[in-house]
């Protein structure tokens, strides 16, 4: 393979200053399989199509977009030979064999990071094709002809993401970049289709290979909360750039902290865009742009959510938007149980997420909360309140019962509006108002008399308000019972000190009906798996995450039959008795786990767990003989114990009594064949006979011979 691929010395000795020491990480563990993205560093500067240039950033950066080209070439001829040139030849880091990762997939994709406009417009638009160099046009023609399934017009389609992050040692503002990138993606997409006639010739009389770029990722940084940012993102919103995911940090600068209004104003705009009310169409004619097209795609699709410590105002502005939300399908929330009223936040979590009214109006279908310090009865008990009253937004405030039911309103551009109340819910009449240029739909009025000239309302991004009854254009609101449920929930808890979790087996009585997705992290909290299944009958899939072991959980089966689910015992800090538990194929545990990763502790002092940790891993080798179901199994264990690695390498790769599901191609095309010898004239009496005893329960079990087996994984690393 080393001589075979020596005619790429000239550009992988360039690409192994330019990957990134870390690679990108997709699931892995006990969450699914492992899969890894490469991240390049592009050098800066702009490129010259001149092989003579003395310019040597220009050179550089041309044999690195040449070099990304030939290596994903080698990927769509020979998976192997992509992963060695990786390996050996760029300096990529895998790790050591039995790790995960060292036999995860490497996916032909790239991720960068730009600072510069051109940059990203020579690298994926026409201009990447003009006037390649004849050594690497000989070179790709050298690796496909290899496949011996080249034609003449041949293209390999690379996919590229974007990394954008703040830049601090930009003139125009840090976040000026982003602006420039959008500008970037039009001129790129400007290039693509501008007619034949009246662009460059390009050179495609040869196969060749074509960087496409895909949604981008935005990282807004730790100090994103200003005008600038509310600027810049509601441009990008509007004028319909697409993110697979954004990631913000809301912690207020003191400009805003000690401006009522100017914070009012900030959060609004920001947050009222970030979890924008309208759903927008990829623009049509996006060849070479977003070439993963996923119908399901939404425009910010992910958002990722961080902050140091929250105050109402923040979250009463993130909540009232979120609840309209129609341009992400997940969110996550990191550390944001720092709060200074938990009670409040509690009950606007409720509203926003998991109400009738959000899964009526919200297109999130995935909620991650980690880094949860505590969840009380308490604070459940006023989530709850919420969830199950009839006029949750009175409940939201502690406002007294309307004489009107809540209504759905428009509210018309310019009008004046109260935002600022005092500690008795009361308005301050002496708050200058704010007005807003454009109409802003989904207003919601309560605890409304149906006379008084100021009405309550919800607006989204800015929270509670009042306006004038005659600034508001009523409509008819959308039918609740028409709900869309939350189905993948994700709970992690953790903090500085032992978090709270003993409101949990109320919050799961409040929202695990719908759930058919549910991890939750508990590496200090106690979690007990039969509790959660009491309270989430219709999961599909449990992923549990513990100090010493961690399970994902398959229901699927039960699901589909209609059956009650297993009573399961899952003992995570004593390994043997888990080990013991899974040997026993007719246990609970054993019908439904489906990965399983453990973490020995050898904390304590080597002379006190050498024996026991011994016992331990004869235990898990003595389970993973006898367990046939079990797919997936990770170890941590010490570096003392490396002798060990072989003997569980010896399960790597067995076929389990699992299999994966037949496709629906192949079944068709079996039950085409009986169908089509039904039809013959001539047949024999034998073949006749046999077509007939040809039922369902015997295509079910012919199917059921004709499926694949699900190989068991096993990794062992080393700490």
């Amino acid at each position: 393979m080393e001589e075979q691929w020596r005619f790429l010395a000239p550009w992988t000795c360039i690409l192994k200053d330019r990957f990134c020491h870390t690679l990108t990480e997709i699931n892995g563990g006990i969450s699914g399989k492992l899969q890894l993205l490469l991240q390049v560093n592009i050098p800066e500067g702009p490129i010259r199509y001149n092989p003579n240039s003395d310019i040597c950033s220009s050179i550089e950066r041309q044999i690195t977009h040449e070099g990304l080209k030939l290596l994903a070439a080698v990927a769509h001829v020979d998976y192997d030979s992509w992963r060695y040139l990786l390996v050996h030849h760029c300096g990529v880091n895998l790790g050591h064999e039995g790790e995960e990762k060292f036999e995860s997939e490497i996916l032909v994709r790239y991720q960068i990071r730009f600072f510069h406009t051109m940059d990203l417009v020579q690298m994926c638009g026409t201009r990447q094709h003009y006037s390649p160099r004849r050594l690497y046009t000989e070179a790709l023609e050298t690796i496909l002809a290899m496949s011996g399934k080249v034609q003449k017009n041949w293209e390999i389609q690379i996919p590229v993401q974007v990394i954008l992050s703040p830049n601090p040692w930009s003139n125009e503002g840090k976040l000026n970049h982003l602006l420039m990138i959008r500008a970037a993606e039009k001129l790129i997409r400007e290039e693509w289709n501008t007619p034949k006639e009246q662009s460059p010739p390009l050179e495609a009389k040869f196969p060749r290979c074509s960087f496409v770029l895909e949604p981008m990722i935005a990282e807004f940084g730790h100090d994103a909360v200003d005008e600038d940012t509310a600027n810049i993102l509601e441009t990008l919103v509007l004028e319909n750039v697409w993110f697979s995911s954004v990631s913000l940090t809301i912690d207020l600068p003191e400009a805003l902290a000690s401006n009522a209004r100017l914070r009012k104003l900030v959060l609004g705009k920001l947050t009222s865009r970030l979890f924008d009310s309208t759903r927008r169409c990829k623009d049509i004619g996006l060849n070479h742009i977003n070439c993963n097209n996923q119908s399901k795609q939404l425009q910010l699709d992910r958002i990722d959510l961080r902050a140091r410590f929250l105050q109402p105002p923040v979250f009463e502005a993130l909540y009232s938007a979120m609840i309209h939300n129609q341009v992400a399908s997940e969110v996550s929330f990191l550390g944001m149980m720092d709060v200074y009223d938990r009670i409040t936040w509690w009950k606007w979590l409720a509203y926003a997420l998991f109400s009738n009214r959000a899964r009526a109006y919200s297109s999130c279908e995935r909620v991650s909360m980690t880094w949860i310090s505590r969840m009380a009865t308490a604070d459940i008990e006023a989530f709850s309140s919420v969830l199950v009253s009839k006029h949750p937004e009175e409940e939201l405030f502690n406002c007294t019962r309307g004489l009107v039911d809540e209504q759905d309103a428009t509210l018309t551009a310019n009008a004046a509006v109260r935002w600022e109340f005092d500690e008795r819910n009361e308005p301050v009449l002496n708050s200058e108002v704010l007005s807003f240029p454009c109409s802003t739909p989904h207003v919601r009025t309560f605890s409304d008399n149906g006379e008084s000239e100021w009405v309550n309302v919800i607006i989204p991004g800015y929270g509670r308000c009042q306006v004038q009854r005659e600034n508001l254009v009523f409509h008819e609101s959308r039918n609740q019972d028409l709900f869309c449920p939350l189905q993948s929930l994700e709970i992690g808890f953790g903090g500085p000190t032992v978090p709270i979790s003993s409101g949990l087996p109320l919050f799961l009585s409040c929202v695990g009906q719908s759930l058919r997705v549910l991890t939750i992290g508990a590496v200090q909290a106690d979690v007990e798996v039969n509790m959660i299944l009491e309270r989430c009958p219709n999961l599909h899939t449990l992923c549990l995450r513990k100090k010493w072991a961690s399970a994902k959980f398959n229901f699927a089966e039960y699901q589909a039959h209609g059956l009650p689910l297993p009573q399961v015992s899952f003992e995570s800090t004593d390994i043997s008795t888990l080990a013991n538990e899974l040997g026993d194929a007719n246990s609970g545990l054993t019908k439904c786990l489906e990965r399983l990763e453990v973490r020995l502790n050898f904390e304590e002092d080597i002379q006190t767990t050498n024996r026991r940790l011994k016992n331990e891993l004869a235990a898990l080798l003595l389970m993973l003989g006898t367990n046939q179901r079990l797919e997936y199994f990770r170890l941590h264990m010490a570096f003392r114990f490396s002798e060990y690695i072989a003997d569980f390498r010896k399960y790597h790769q067995i076929a389990t009594n699992q299999s994966i599901k037949l496709p629906i191609a192949c079944k068709n095309a079996f039950l085409s064949v009986l169908s089509y010898n039904a039809g013959i004239k001539r047949r024999t009496g034998w073949l006749r006979r046999t077509m007939m005893d040809f039922n369902v329960d015997v295509i079910t079990i012919i199917f059921q011979f004709a499926a694949t087996p699900v190989l068991r994984k096993i990794f062992v690393e080393l700490e």
